[in-house]
This record gives structure tokens, sequence and C-alpha cells, in this order.
């Protein structure tokens, strides 16, 4: 403060939750200054024992009101195609959410739980809740698939690469700047044995990405690393975001390949990679700022989109996902037996005559079954949306893709 009552001064002593304050008195111009526990400064929330975690939620809560104010702001405009709310999402939500990322943002990815689960942090959860809006799903959908669909990445994997670039920045100063110097002090303390500091928290997360070696800066590692060796690693931003892309791939790829064999556990993951949208067809599915699939471009209205994208992410009301709703906590699988499609494959159903003649076994009603295989809505597939399908019978390819 420049008055002579430094109202707007205080102090702030950052410690271990469980590390007793002592006795502290500054005085500045004859004025002794206040002690806090939290004080905002450059617009960050800071706390002398939570760390950033309370700046984290207070960036959360802005976003959150600012997305609100967009969602109004759509609807008053008739705005339905997802892409371009998700456009405006990036524009004027995030910004808000990821202002000081650079700082904090290695914080929210140097642990295995985030690393594995990037999304679950109180910013990206506004995010997500975002985009389930946008859909017209609850919270039981799978966070993986919600962002695989709509071509996004966790906004984590985007506050990393922001911190990259930041230390890019750092490294470039001039010595005498102080930003520069307090660089090498975090890099000095990291030397001395804290974990808790930015540089650590960084280059964790870049050693989880396999961008650098653990003995090219953790003494734990190679008891020979320097201050000097450790202010020398550069890496280029193009190699993170790759980096973080191919984990996420990574993950899908472990997913079952028959959605109809699969267990339970991950059930809404093996289905949007095995029928709605196949891996090898959106290799730029999650990176940032990638081009929008087809389906995120189509101007329809909004019950019609907001349908779509339901039977995309696997909240449909087909007999496959309602037995599974209906299971209890804790009690064993559903039987596919009680999952049958109603109308084929039950006894005494309506068509179960035609599911006979053309020589098809009884099927649980899915989503590939109602769309492809179900002989009630061939007249349906055949009349009204023969150009989607490749016969006129209603007859389809059996490898055809629920995309389609």
């Amino acid at each position: 403060s420049n008055t002579d009552t430094p109202d707007k001064t205080c102090v702030v002593v950052f410690r271990r939750n469980t590390t007793r304050l002592g006795t502290v008195r500054l005085m500045y111009k004859g004025v002794v200054l206040p002690v806090k526990e939290e004080h905002v400064y450059l617009g960050l929330l800071m706390h002398a024992t939570k760390g950033y975690q309370p700046a984290v939620n207070a960036l959360a809560a802005a976003g959150s009101r600012a997305k609100r104010s967009v969602n109004v702001a759509c609807r008053q405009r008739f705005l339905t195609q997802f892409d371009i709310k998700c456009r405006i999402f990036d524009a004027l939500v995030e910004p808000v959410m990821s202002y000081g990322c650079q700082i904090w943002g290695p914080y929210m990815l140097s642990t295995a739980a985030a690393q594995q689960r990037p999304w679950c942090n109180d910013v990206d959860k506004v995010h997500t809740e975002f985009l389930r809006e946008m859909a017209g799903v609850g919270r039981g959908v799978s966070t993986a698939v919600l962002l695989r669909d709509f071509n996004r990445c966790p906004l984590a994997h985007r506050w990393i690469k922001l911190a990259c670039r930041w230390w890019t920045s750092l490294a470039g100063l001039p010595a005498a700047r102080m930003a520069h110097a307090a660089w090498r002090s975090d890099i000095a303390l990291m030397l001395d044995g804290c974990m808790d500091c930015w540089t650590y928290k960084l280059l964790t997360t870049l050693t989880w990405l396999n961008i650098l070696p653990a003995t090219a800066w953790d003494p734990a590692a190679n008891a020979a690393v320097t201050l000097d060796m450790i202010a020398q690693l550069r890496f280029e931003e193009v190699d993170v975001v790759t980096a973080l892309h191919d984990k996420l791939m990574h993950s899908w790829q472990q997913v079952h390949p028959n959605p109809r064999t699969a267990e339970e556990t991950g059930h809404e993951q093996c289905i949007h990679a095995a029928w709605v949208m196949p891996l090898g067809t959106g290799t730029t599915a999650g990176l940032p700022r990638a081009p929008a699939p087809a389906h995120l471009k189509l101007c329809m209205p909004y019950a019609v989109m907001q349908c779509m994208s339901r039977f995309r992410l696997g909240q449909h009301d087909l007999e496959s996902n309602m037995a599974r709703r209906r299971r209890q906590r804790g009690s064993p699988r559903v039987p596919w037996e009680e999952r049958w499609c109603k109308l084929c494959s039950v006894p005494g159903a309506p068509c179960e005559h035609a599911r006979l003649e053309a020589g098809m076994p009884t099927a649980a009603e899915d989503l590939r079954h109602f769309l492809l295989e179900c002989p009630a809505y061939t007249t349906i597939r055949s009349d009204t949306f023969a150009e989607l399908f490749s016969g006129g019978d209603g007859v389809v390819d059996p490898d055809a893709r629920v995309a389609a």
C-alpha cells in the first residue's frame, strides 16, 4: 500500500496445516500489519495452509456463474449447434477459470489419481457440467465418453501446456529480472528436498508423460544433477500436447472390443468405442482446438440434438440400459435374458415370427440391435431412412457402424 495506513496490506505465513504459527509482528510506517489466513493477491486467493485449492475453488465458482450467463445468452439467441456453444465456452468461460493456471495448474495433475482421472477437479467439473447440460444427460454418463464424443480434452491438459510455455518464458528472461530469479530459487528449493514447489510438480508431470527422464532433474534419481542443468531443460509444447493426447487414447485402447461380452464396469466406453465413434476414425479427438466431428456441427431443433446425444452417450431407454439402472448397488450383473428386446426376442413378441424367419438369434435390446438389427423397424429403415442403410429391405451390413 502507498498510503500511510496500509489497510490493503497484510501478512500471510505459508506453512503446513500441522505447523503451529508462532508470534508474528511486522510493522509498516509504525502500523502493525495484520496476520491473516488468506489474502487475494493478483487476483488469486492465497491461503496459509491449504495451498492453491481455495484459489481453484474460487475460480470454479466464477466460471460456474459465467457458464450460466452463456447458457442464458445461447437460449435467447436460439443457438443450438454444439460446436458453436463449445467455442463460446472456450472464449468466455474457460479463461475465467484458467486464470493463473501456469502457476497452480501443475498442482492439479501431479498426483497419480489426478493423472488417471484428470477431470476430477472443481474447474473441470464446471466444464463437464456444461457438456452434460448441453447434451441433456445427468451425472450417470461416463465423463470419458462425454469428453470424447464432444471432441474435448480435460482443461487440466491445457494448464500443463501453458505451464510449459511459462517455463520457457522464464528461462528466456534476463538474469536480473525478478521472475527469473524467483524461478531459479524455486528450482533450488526443489533441490533442497521440497516436493511441494512448482518446479517439482511440473517436472513430475512431464516425467509421467515421458517428456523428461527422472535422471534429468530428480536428485533422488541422479545425485549429480545441478541447478544449472535443470534450468537448461527445454521441452517443445507440441510434444507435451501430443503426449497428453496419447495418454487419453491409451486408456481408450484398453477398452473391451465387444460390448455384448464386456463387463458392466466401463460398458459405456466399450459401446462408444465399438459402435458410436470407433477409435480409428477420430485420431484428433481430444486434441485442443481440434476440428469438430460432423455430429457437433448439425443444425437441428435442440430437442432432437439432445435426443441424438443421449443415444450416443448411452443414456437411452433401451432395455440394455434400463436393466442396469434398475440393478441395486452391489447386486450381481443383470443377465442378458432380462434385457431381451420386447418387440422381437421375448416369447409372444409382436415381431418374434419375423425374427425367426430372418434366422436372427434372440438379442438384447441394445443400441446396435435397435438401430440396425431389430425387425420391428425394418420398414422405417427401408422407407424413411433408406439412404442411411445398405439395402432397400432394411437389412444392413453386419459390419455397419451405429455412427452411420
